[in-house]
């Protein structure tokens, strides 16, 4: 019996698992390194195919630019800076007139002499005005921004001095159209050097005051044709 018993505790239970040995060490878990998600966008769209979509459904249309988001045009100035400002046109101006009215008073052919040079004096100073305000017409028109407007007058009364002083010369040319061509070259120079202007926008100024002392002109004309009904 005795050996019986040892026999049977010898020999492990035949119906239970036989051991095969010790069970192999599981592979530890590589620990979550952070920073490796960091460079991709949450709401970002991982399942969809950009150029496939473009292909099936087209490009989109490229959005225009609104009036309202584009950067505003800079205007330019009409009348630049010079040097000297208002003053070196207005003192050459003075001294041209000044010399045109004495060449007024001994080459006229009017009598009074006096009323003659009133009439030089008044017409240089009127049209300076209407030089003034061909400058501000023309900046309109070339939208530009009109400023300086004391350099501006100056400038001007210089020109229309130079005119009246060329016209007042008596230049010894057959024919009293040849000293107004003279004197239209010699404002246009004046024009020319002082704004120193592009070609288009010197002649869109000059075209305005041509337009205006032909208005003013036009005025005095019909004003001297008027005469009194004979009653």
């Amino acid at each position: 019996m005795s050996d019986a018993s040892e026999s049977s505790k010898a020999r492990p239970d035949e119906s239970g698992p036989i051991p095969l040995g010790p069970e192999p060490e599981r592979p530890k878990p590589v620990p979550f390194k952070e920073g490796l998600l960091d460079e991709f966008d949450e709401d970002a769209d991982l399942l969809s195919d950009p150029e496939v979509e473009a292909a099936i459904k087209g490009r989109p249309k490229t959005a225009k630019a609104r009036p309202e988001d584009e950067k505003p045009k800079e205007r330019l100035d009409f009348v630049l800076p010079m040097a000297g400002g208002w003053r070196l046109p207005a003192i050459l101006g003075a001294v041209a007139l000044a010399t045109a009215l004495v060449f007024n008073g001994l080459n006229t052919p009017f009598r009074p002499i006096a009323l003659s040079v009133v009439k030089t004096l008044y017409e240089t100073l009127m049209h300076t005005g209407t030089g003034v305000a061909a400058v501000m017409v023309a900046s309109l028109l070339t939208e530009r921004r009109f400023s300086r407007f004391e350099q501006a007058a100056g400038r001007m009364f210089l020109a229309v001095s130079a005119f009246a002083l060329v016209v007042n010369l008596n230049v010894p040319i057959p024919g009293r159209i040849d000293e107004f061509v003279l004197a239209a070259v010699a404002y246009a120079g004046v024009v020319w050097s002082f704004f120193r202007l592009p070609a288009r926008e010197t002649l869109i100024l000059m075209a305005c005051h041509f337009g205006l002392w032909l208005a003013v002109a036009a005025g005095g004309l019909l004003s001297g044709a008027l005469r009194p009904v004979a009653g």
